[in-house]
């Protein structure tokens, strides 16, 4: 949206000319100029400022009208090169410094923006409005950490600000790790406007992470109330509703999503997720006897044709439904084997050991568990692999395994359910931006 900050200076020029409008009789093009502004009418004003500037160039005042008229009237070029006119003799004219700032911006060229931006600052370094605008224009040029200063300077000079608030937080979710500095953020925005969608969603995005799926619901419901369909968002909603077992409301969220065009991959995965963990399995007795193919099948066909991302994950989550659709194990091992061999998954490897279970080869099922086991011990790795969440899962079998009264005996079985995590729905909440 194209930003207009006019100055008290431009705005006492324009009263200031339309009282002489009203007062004076139209006698020279000046006077004639302010009676058209008066009614809004800048088509017929424009030739008649552009008289008065050509006749005295030295008229700031006439120069500035005759620039935000081009603006008014969407001739952006025209007003471009006027206040560039005026800048060449008014090297400070705030107004003309800032117009050109919102000229820039709706050029993206955030570069040019922030050096005029950077000019009107040094004329008040106090001014919390250009100081958002020094960060909004790092931020927009991938400078998160140049931005974050000057956002913390600007909530100095204007504590209730939400614009400063909602951005600082949302910097700081970005970066990534400093989500201890976002929160109380998002809390005092809150406090100041509990209806505001922007800090609704950053909290969403804070609770995701933190695993607070009922709050994220909570959080985006409400902002969905209040109008917000941002499909970033409903994604995320999609996804938490999965994570606390509202399986059929996160059917209708990824599906509509779709219907309204949400083609994409994490759509399809997280409708494949929700209807892998809704999918009832074949009963025991018709084993070999029924071959289904599942939404979930499907959808998780539709991921991996589209992904440019998480393409192990929607491959693991294939073979997940291809198991609940009694397709031969022999296929689903040869899935996950190819997952493992290409990228290293320790989940791939569990999974085969669950399957090798399936199979009776006990002795096979354990080597598995044990390289996933040693996959995972190193610290670091484990702290960082989502996959070794299941470490002591496969732990636990490998002992049950190696506890077997004798060979060609079952271990008992855990009955562990399909995993939530097995494709991933929603963006990465690093880096909104929520499109």
């Amino acid at each position: 949206m194209t930003r207009f900050h006019v100055f008290p200076v431009l705005l006492s020029v324009l009263a200031a000319s339309l009282a002489t409008a009203q007062t004076r009789p139209t006698t020279d093009p000046w006077t004639d100029a302010q009676e058209f502004v008066r009614e809004g009418d800048y088509a017929k004003a424009l030739p008649l400022l552009q008289r008065v500037v050509t006749a005295d160039t030295a008229n700031v005042n006439a120069g500035l009208q005759l620039a935000y008229a081009h603006q008014k009237m969407g001739t952006w070029a025209a007003a471009k090169r006027q206040y560039e006119s005026l800048l060449l003799r008014r090297p400070n004219l705030a107004e003309s410094l800032n117009q050109m700032a919102v000229i820039s911006e709706r050029e993206a060229n955030y570069a040019r923006a922030l050096g005029f931006y950077r000019r009107l600052l040094a004329q008040d370094t106090t001014d919390a409005y250009f100081l958002k605008q020094v960060g909004s224009q790092h931020s927009r040029l991938n400078q998160s950490n140049a931005a974050i200063p000057y956002y913390r300077r600007a909530l100095k000079q204007a504590p209730e600000d939400l614009e400063a608030i909602g951005e600082l937080a949302r910097l700081y979710l970005d970066i990534g790790g400093k989500d201890k500095l976002a929160q109380p953020l998002i809390s005092r925005g809150l406090k100041l406007d509990g209806n505001s969608v922007r800090l609704l969603q950053l909290n969403s995005r804070l609770s995701y992470r933190t695993a607070a799926f009922r709050d994220v619901v909570r959080d985006i419901e409400k902002t969905m109330a209040l109008g917000d369909t941002a499909s970033y968002y409903q994604r995320l909603l999609g996804t938490a509703y999965y994570q606390i077992d509202s399986l059929k409301k996160s059917i209708r969220t990824f599906s509509r999503l779709l219907k309204l065009g949400e083609d994409t991959e994490s759509v399809h995965a997280g409708l494949g997720t929700a209807h892998l963990l809704d999918l009832k399995p074949i009963p025991n007795d018709s084993v070999g006897k029924i071959f289904r193919l599942s939404e979930a099948h499907y959808h998780f066909r539709k991921a991996i044709e589209l992904a440019s991302t998480n393409v192990p994950d929607y491959q693991m989550s294939l073979a997940d439904a291809m198991e609940k659709d009694h397709y031969p194990l022999d296929a689903i091992i040869k899935i996950h084997r190819e997952v493992y061999e290409k990228y290293r998954r320790p989940k791939a490897l569990y999974r085969l050991g669950q399957l090798q279970e399936k199979k009776k080869d006990y002795e096979l099922a354990a080597i598995y568990y044990k390289e996933m086991v040693e996959n995972c011990l190193n610290p670091n790795r484990r702290k960082t692999n989502q996959d070794c969440l299941f470490i002591d899962l496969a732990q636990a079998r490998l002992l049950a395994l190696k506890k077997m009264p004798g060979k060609g005996k079952p271990a008992p079985t855990a009955g562990v359910p399909v995993a939530k995590d097995t494709a991933t729905a929603v963006p990465d909440t690093s880096n909104r931006d929520e499109k």
